[in-house]
């Protein structure tokens, strides 16, 4: 199978490659958290951690009025945005009327997919999916029904398990994201055995994140490695290929460079209307780059600061683009009358 993960693709677009510096380009890809509802309470959530700065800040009634994602939408395909991905701090598939949207948004050139949690992925939803979408991925964490609630404070395991196994596509990869703690990690591969017969054909191993601090998040894996490679041999010999960059994802926590290129390339619209630098930064202060409450999302994008933020001193923590960024700028330091001698 292809690498569907790549740092890497960000360079198919040299042009925008190429005006980064100038911070005038329009994002490539968009992650929008139509709402900070959800129906779940997971128990890693790094949104609901007290120990995690992430969520400190986030109003969990917040929700994108639809006439306003209607707007959004259109502004996008007017930037000729590539890509959105629909994903939490809320579920995506509880927000009222998303069918709808992504059915206009079928009619445009841009490419969406979702993070979900899979217990509302059926009916109109799964269907647009199924006919448009490019990729679902589902996170799910335990092993069987009692495991499942209560990690998830939900008793839905059957049901997503169910909605796995219906779902049908010739177009829209349908793929699970599974966050490994201490009490699922010898219990993997159960999960997995789950799901035979589906159309899933890839997993991501995610470590869960404890806290903002380094230190405390490899002190809580340090034990996980061994049991994890048995655990992901299992899975591969199950004909399932894992997506598995767990034991270097907290070499992500320190930063050099001085300006963060991910802003550019997948910035975050929250559910509060306002634009974050990324995922990890989402709904705090220290990411905040405009507000599109009175205005059009491009009209804020325009006048955002892209270069607000200085990653070697604002964001030494977990940073899911550190290995992209560090790519993008490898590339933009190389001495250029020394170019082609490749």
């Amino acid at each position: 199978m292809n690498n569907i993960y790549s740092d890497l693709k960000v360079f198919h677009y040299p042009a925008f490659i190429e005006n980064i510096k100038t911070g005038t380009n329009s994002p490539l890809h968009i992650r929008i958290k139509l709402t900070n509802r959800c129906n779940h309470r997971c128990s890693y959530c790094a949104f609901r951690n007290p120990n995690q700065s992430l969520g400190l800040n986030i109003n969990q009634t917040d929700e994108i009025p639809f006439n306003k994602l209607l707007e959004i939408i259109q502004d996008l395909v007017d930037m000729d945005v590539k890509a959105i991905t629909f994903s939490g701090a809320g579920e995506p598939t509880i927000y009222k009327d998303f069918d709808k949207a992504l059915l206009i948004l079928s009619r445009t050139n841009i490419k969406f997919a979702m993070l979900t949690n899979g217990s509302y992925f059926n009916g109109n939803v799964a269907d647009m999916f199924a006919k448009y979408g490019s990729w679902v991925r589902i996170s799910i964490d335990g092993w069987d029904r009692e495991s499942y609630k209560k990690y998830r404070g939900a008793d839905d395991f059957d049901k997503v398990i169910e909605n796995i196994l219906a779902f049908k596509s010739d177009r829209c990869l349908l793929n699970l994201n599974i966050v490994v703690t201490k009490e699922n990690v010898n219990h993997i591969h159960k999960i997995i055995e789950q799901i035979k017969g589906s159309q899933v054909k890839e997993v991501k191993i995610s470590p869960c994140v404890v806290g903002d601090n380094v230190a405390d998040n490899v002190a809580y894996h340090s034990e996980h490695k061994i049991i994890l490679d048995s655990q992901v041999k299992r899975i591969r010999d199950m004909g399932i290929n894992v997506a598995y960059t767990y034991h270097n994802q907290f070499d992500e926590f320190q930063k050099d460079y001085t300006f963060c290129p991910n802003i550019q390339m997948r910035p975050v619209i929250g559910a509060d209307c306002n634009i974050y630098s990324c995922h990890d930064k989402a709904y705090e202060k220290a990411g905040f780059i405009g507000s599109f409450k009175d205005c059009s999302f491009k009209e804020a994008w325009e006048k955002a600061d892209k270069f607000k933020i200085n990653p070697s001193q604002d964001c030494q923590h977990h940073c899911i683009a550190h290995q992209k960024n560090k790519m993008v700028h490898s590339f933009l330091n190389i001495y250029q009358d020394h170019r082609e001698f490749v």
